[in-house]
């Protein structure tokens, strides 16, 4: 029977199958069109692939491999021909390929989403090499899943790198905690002898000396103090670790600094100078601050003010430079700095004007360890200094709020 006997016999019902068959028509049309976007789109996609540097593997949903670029058949010595029709887990795994990750991977396909990982896979020679992969979907316009397609990263080198870096730097940590311990012995051995020297010298002042003896001995004590000074100079411009300094300690500023600096008014009578220390009033009594930093840092730069003044005034100048900073200068009125030397002053063994270092002594320490000592509570030095009338060198420390019990 023809469509013209069943449409003359039955009209109604040769209307229908004829609509029918048009959706049917209608629907094959788009999927075929929808067919050839996504082939259009794969082609697009693979000529992308093919000449890009990271190794691509299209997957079916079953995890089966459609299409590998030559990339990937470089890096992984296999041809298509060699994986078609079986999952990565047939070419890919070794003994040190990470299954929990690979586990990870089939649950984000089966969920359909993107991924990015790390792992291991061989190569055709059972040769591992590291990848990080790029999974994305690949999806129709319905939504339905067609594959997936993985982009890979080979980071082998740079694995090897980090390892590298990592054993590196284990064995600069060893060297530091071995030239730690040898520096600790350094410092026992230097200072047990040159202690008992100091000592017995300032013992033998107590016995009845001539003038010439008494002389003598105190030049003993005046060397064995300077050679006491270069060594813990040294030895401390040799310690790179300086964090127990950084630690805040409640103090009283006004009573201990004044201690500080009458040590080095007692220590420099033989000189023409005066000291003045100057302590702002808005200044707390007692604040918790890094004092090993910041009494090591004033130390070091009363010794350089005291080095280079013959003469004059020393000040020490303490104010808020905030509410939760304080501010130290140390003034001086001597030789000041020439502006061409400025700046290098911080530089270790640095002694500007040879002149000076045969007038003056030292070795380029004090100055160094300073900035080292400030840059360690996240400070720095500042100076101003004008030739042939003095310099000032200042810096901030951070304080903390007293805890409330």
């Amino acid at each position: 029977m023809s469509l013209k006997d069943i449409d003359q016999r039955h009209p109604a019902r040769a209307d229908k199958t004829i609509e029918e068959l048009q959706q049917k028509i209608e629907a094959l049309e788009a999927e075929l069109e929808a067919t050839k976007k996504i082939t259009d789109q794969l082609h697009g996609f693979r000529v992308v692939a093919t000449h890009t540097s990271n190794s691509v593997l299209i997957v079916d949903t079953d995890g089966i491999a459609q299409w590998i670029n030559p990339s990937f058949e470089r890096l992984s010595g296999l041809t298509f021909n060699e994986i078609v029709g079986k999952t990565t887990g047939d070419f890919l795994v070794g003994p040190d390929t990470e299954l929990e990750t690979i586990k990870n991977i089939w649950e984000q396909m089966k969920a359909r989403q993107s991924f990015t990982y790390e792992v291991t896979h061989y190569n055709s020679q059972d040769q591992p090499y590291q990848i990080i992969t790029n999974g994305e979907p690949i999806l129709c316009e319905n939504g339905e899943l067609l594959g997936y397609a993985m982009i890979e990263t080979d980071i082998t080198l740079l694995k090897v790198m980090e390892e590298a870096l990592a054993s590196a730097h284990k064995s600069a940590e060893e060297k530091e905690r071995a030239k730690a311990n040898l520096l600790a012995n350094l410092s026992h051995e230097f200072r047990t002898p040159l202690n008992g020297i100091l000592g017995l010298g300032h013992l033998l002042l107590d016995t009845p000396l001539n003038d010439e003896q008494t002389d003598y001995t105190k030049t003993i004590i005046e060397s064995g103090d300077i050679l006491r000074n270069l060594i813990e100079n040294l030895l401390s411009m040799a310690t790179t670790k300086v964090d127990h300094e950084t630690d805040h300690t409640k103090v009283d500023l006004r009573k201990s600094l004044t201690a500080k600096f009458c040590q080095h008014e007692e220590a420099n009578q033989n000189k023409d100078l005066k000291f003045d220390l100057n302590i702002a009033s808005d200044v707390p009594a007692e604040i918790l601050i890094p004092w090993g930093a910041v009494q090591k840092t004033l130390h070091y730069l009363c010794e350089n003010a005291v080095k280079f003044t013959q003469a004059g005034c020393i000040t020490m100048t303490v104010d808020m430079e905030s509410a939760s900073s304080v501010r130290f200068a140390i003034s001086d009125t001597g030789v000041g700095i020439h502006p061409d030397i400025l700046p290098y002053i911080f530089d270790e063994y640095y002694q500007g004007d040879e002149s000076h270092t045969r007038q003056h002594g030292g070795i380029g320490l004090g100055l160094p360890l300073a900035r080292k000592l400030a840059n360690s509570i996240g400070s720095d030095i500042i100076v101003e200094s004008t030739l042939g009338q003095g310099s000032t060198f200042s810096f901030c420390a951070p304080i903390q709020p007293e805890p409330v019990n």
